[in-house]
């Protein structure tokens, strides 16, 4: 009963995705390695489809910020980093949330930690459709492109090297004439710390191993519960980002 709901689940991701109803024995073979996938079970097949969709997105969104950033101010350095932000296991595990994926990884794996899972899971699923299916290479692109059109901004507050805490706090005196509190404490039950982030009267929680990990994802948490907009404005007037 599970497995046909899982089915229907995945039927309908990939159609509203990339277009393409699977028949039958195709949506049985494509649930059957991603379940491999899922589960952490060895699959040669499994592993190069994620070695395939890992180079084809790497290009994909190469080639948009090439093409999209064309002056000479945009130089190697700057590609690199927007690059290292878009092509990155925080923005692909980001997409397959957004994406509803992430509910078939749940039901077949349930009570386990997917933050490991995600990334792998939409390289193998582009790796599949480029090599297995009917997509023309230019149609998935085509998908990349909007996807990143659609959740760039938000992906871009994913950077791991961004400091959440100052920038939000920059940000919330210039445009807010407000700081933000935090409060952290030790977990016993896991030895985790859990941080709230208050901001007027607005709250977000963050845990991490340390304190200070704790209260970077309060941080960002309250970034992506804020208008982004305005957060970004900065990052982009930078580089006349449009």
């Amino acid at each position: 009963m599970q497995q046909q709901q899982n089915l229907v689940l995945l039927s309908e991701l990939t159609k509203n995705l990339i277009g393409i109803e699977l028949n039958s024995v195709q949506l049985q073979n494509f649930y059957n390695l991603l379940k491999l996938n899922i589960n952490l079970e060895k699959n040669i097949q499994a592993e190069r489809l994620e070695i395939l969709g890992d180079a084809f997105l790497n290009f994909c969104i190469t080639r948009y910020i090439f093409n999209k950033f064309s002056g000479d101010k945009y130089d190697e350095g700057f590609i690199s980093k927007f690059k290292s932000v878009l092509v990155s296991k925080y923005s692909f595990d980001f997409l397959i949330r957004k994406l509803g994926f992430h509910k078939l990884i749940m039901n077949i794996n349930p009570g386990k930690d997917i933050s490991n899972l995600c990334a792998d899971f939409l390289e193998v699923i582009f790796g599949w459709f480029l090599f297995m299916s009917s997509a023309s290479f230019n149609s998935l692109e085509g998908i990349v492109l909007v996807l990143i059109g659609k959740f760039g901004k938000d992906i871009i507050l994913l950077e791991e090297n961004i400091d959440f805490k100052s920038y939000l706090q920059s940000n919330t005196q210039k445009f807010l004439q407000e700081l933000p509190v935090y409060s952290t404490e030790k977990n016993e039950y896991d030895n985790q710390f859990s941080s709230s982030c208050k901001l007027s009267s607005l709250n977000t929680y963050g845990y991490g191993f340390n304190k200070k990990n704790s209260e970077q994802n309060a941080a960002k948490k309250m970034l992506l519960f804020l208008n982004l907009d305005i957060f970004l404005q900065g990052f982009y007037a930078e580089y006349d980002v449009k």
